[in-house]
């Protein structure tokens, strides 16, 4: 992080409680970045500093050719200031305090100071790393922690963060209808607001004279043009100082995102992301307001819903890339897939009219991309009602991670596929996992360690194959004589009947469940 300064005004309001004498040399902002002690019979001093002692420890001479920057705790002492000290910025505290009290006090000045630049950073990398302008207000509604509503020139909803449902009925009108409607228009134009909002520079507070629940309001400037206008309402908490200095900040960037000339043709496309992302995050929403959000961003969804998470083997690629470049690459790859940018993965939603299977051509294509960039994928069962999303979008994660378990050179893993390890899950410990295991087994495994045999795999390979010899036979690549003696050496070690259904089922789901635990090295 670049050295970072605090001025010296800040440090005076933080100190105004006490009896202050401010004497300023210099007509400009003073900033400092750091606080020291004054020692005694100091000489040497840094511009950059501010140094903080008892007025006993006041220095002899002050350096002529920087400035200097000093507070003093005088108590009752007696002190006269040399007005003839051109570069000396000195503030007396004519009261009975120590002087750590006063070191601690600007400390905090600098420790929020700090927060505050962290939370610009955040703001200003969703920005430079094309997170767009939902990525941008997502990432604003987690810094200020209130509800966040942005809407164009013409009172269409671009793009919103917060509850869906708020106790405003302007929030509720733009939420639920995608835009203003004729009544909230004349409402708003009847108190002139447009005007006021127009004129002012910087962000105006309205009150609950006008709104249900007062918010702070500016407009968006770009080329010179007022192109819309970006509200955050006072719901979740009361408004700081440092959020009115990050809410400026957002209109600033917000400004730029929409300079780039993506907004107006991909309105509708930010509206579905915040759309999306409040069904992600679980917020209660009725089956009225999703109806109409469907139809306001006329989505067009067809009967079969599935939900495809991609995963990136580096964990900070989303902050080193375009990420909207990302979307629209997988949205080009799957046919019906709308994508967005969800807990630093791709989530997308496909609709389709038939049911998906992996030998699709789009999803072969997704497969090979997958695994040529190194990234891992994971669908969803397929659903019906869009309400559903978050439970489909956690199957999807979940075969990821059974995928990588089992399977790691695949990199697209269907949660169908997985069902009986999210069962073993369940479970939990590995040691009681371990019980449900057919105890034969680890007779097999002593034997194939002693004889330097591969009868594990041979039975794997049997029972995945469905006990048919001429499938195992192929996939392992003997002959069918010598799988079948095989098959009679794993009956006779392990003391079973392989034609029994319950042995046999007892034997797979045992494989399953070493598969699942890591418990066995030999590839499948």
């Amino acid at each position: 992080m670049n050295s970072m300064a605090v001025s010296l005004n800040s440090i005076i309001q933080e100190l105004i409680e006490f009896n202050l004498e401010v004497f300023i040399s210099q007509d400009n902002e003073i900033l400092v970045q750091a606080v020291k002690l004054l020692e005694i019979n100091q000489v040497i001093f840094e511009p950059q500093y501010l140094y903080v002692g008892l007025v006993l420890d006041f220095p002899k001479s002050i350096p002529s050719n920087i400035p200097v920057n000093i507070i003093c705790v005088t108590e009752n002492t007696h002190f006269d200031v040399n007005s003839k000290e051109e570069n000396l910025n000195l503030i007396l505290i004519q009261s009975k305090v120590e002087v750590a009290c006063i070191f601690n006090k600007i400390q905090s000045v600098f420790a929020n100071e700090q927060k505050i630049q962290l939370k610009r950073e955040k703001l200003i990398n969703a920005f430079i790393h094309g997170k767009g302008l939902q990525g941008i207000i997502n990432t604003a509604y987690k810094l200020l922690s209130n509800p966040i509503i942005l809407i164009d020139s013409s009172s269409k909803l671009l793009s919103y963060c917060g509850s869906i449902e708020v106790n405003d009925i302007f929030w509720n009108d733009l939420v639920l209808n995608g835009y203003f409607s004729y009544e909230s228009i004349s409402m708003i134009e009847a108190k002139k607001l447009s005007d006021i909002i127009s004129r002012n520079v910087d962000p105006v507070y309205v009150g609950k004279e006008i709104f249900d629940v007062a918010r702070l309001i500016s407009k968006i400037v770009s080329d010179n043009k007022i192109v819309g206008s970006i509200a955050m309402l006072e719901y979740e908490k009361l408004f700081s100082e440092n959020d009115i200095i990050l809410f400026k900040l957002l209109c600033e960037i917000i400004s730029s995102e929409m300079q780039k000339g993506r907004f107006i043709q991909n309105s509708n496309g930010y509206m579905y992301e915040s759309f999306i992302t409040q069904i992600l995050d679980g917020k209660k929403i009725n089956s009225k307001i999703i109806n109409d959000r469907i139809k306001c961003l006329d989505l067009n969804l067809k009967e079969n819903l599935y939900v495809l998470t991609i995963q990136f083997t580096e964990s900070d690629i989303i902050e080193k890339v375009d990420v909207q470049y990302l979307c629209n690459i997988f949205e080009q790859i799957i046919s019906g897939s709308k994508c967005i940018i969800y807990d630093n993965s791709v989530v997308a939603v496909i609709s389709c009219s038939t049911k998906m299977t992996a030998q699709q051509n789009d999803i072969k294509k997704l497969a090979d991309f997958l695994k040529k960039s190194n990234m891992y994928g994971g669908v969803s069962r397929c659903f019906y009602n869009i309400s559903n999303l978050q439970e489909y979008y956690r199957q999807s994660v979940k075969s990821i991670e059974y995928g990588i378990i089992t399977a790691k050179k695949d990199h697209l893993y269907f949660y169908e596929k997985y069902v009986l390890y999210c069962l073993l899950d369940i479970c939990q410990s590995k040691d009681e996992l371990i019980k449900f295991c057919h105890v034969s087994i680890f007779t097999l495994i002593e034997y194939d360690n002693n004889q330097h045999t591969n009868n594990m795999k041979v039975l794997y390979t049997y029972l995945k194959n469905e006990k048919r010899i001429a499938a195992t036979a192929a996939d392992l690549r003997i002959h069918r004589n010598t799988l079948t003696s095989h098959i009679k050496t794993i009956e006779k070690v392990m003391n079973i009947n392989l034609d029994d259904v319950d042995t046999a089922f007892h034997l797979y789901l045992t494989f399953k469940i070493l598969m699942f635990t890591k418990s066995l090295n030999f590839k499948f």
